[in-house]
């Protein structure tokens, strides 16, 4: 192999699965700037999001502690998942990406885990419109139009 090869392989190699996923999972935050963590999860990141308060499952079950083995033993921990939104609570969050979002383990020794029922936000949207406009005395003019939608939760 040339060296020259070499070198124009060299940069895809340094791309490991490990900063392509972080990569990607930077982008997809990106996109739910201007939604709000506290009242609603964006569906882009799974609600990875979410650092609200709700800490009990849609089916009515209360939410374990995140540092609490009891009833359930379990893995996600502050420890093992930073920045993920664990500790000393029993929020529900999504630290392991579950697909359908935000989850939590349950006091219930007979109900391992469920699901949240954590509403879904839609990221604030600037929109602007610039228009022409011809007078009467054959003048044009612009006018630029700015909306913002707030953080909407479905």
């Amino acid at each position: 192999m040339k060296l020259s090869t070499f070198v124009i392989i060299l940069p895809y190699l340094l791309v490991t699965p490990a900063v392509a996923h972080l990569r990607h999972q930077q982008r997809q935050l990106q996109e739910c700037e201007g939604s709000n963590p506290e009242t609603c999860g964006c569906d882009v990141v799974l609600q990875d999001d979410y650092r609200g308060t709700i800490s009990s499952t849609e089916d009515g079950y209360t939410c374990m502690n995140w540092e609490s083995q009891s009833p359930h033993s379990h893995s996600r921990t502050a420890a093992n998942y930073p920045d993920k939104g664990l500790g000393d609570h029993n929020y529900c969050r999504n630290p392991d990406g579950e697909p359908r979002g935000a989850w939590c383990y349950t006091t219930d020794p007979s109900k391992r885990w469920s699901f949240c029922n954590v509403p879904s936000c839609t990221p604030s949207t600037t929109t602007t419109t610039t228009s022409t406009t011809t007078t009467t005395t054959g003048s044009t003019g612009a006018s630029t139009t700015t909306s913002t939608q707030l953080p909407t939760c479905n």
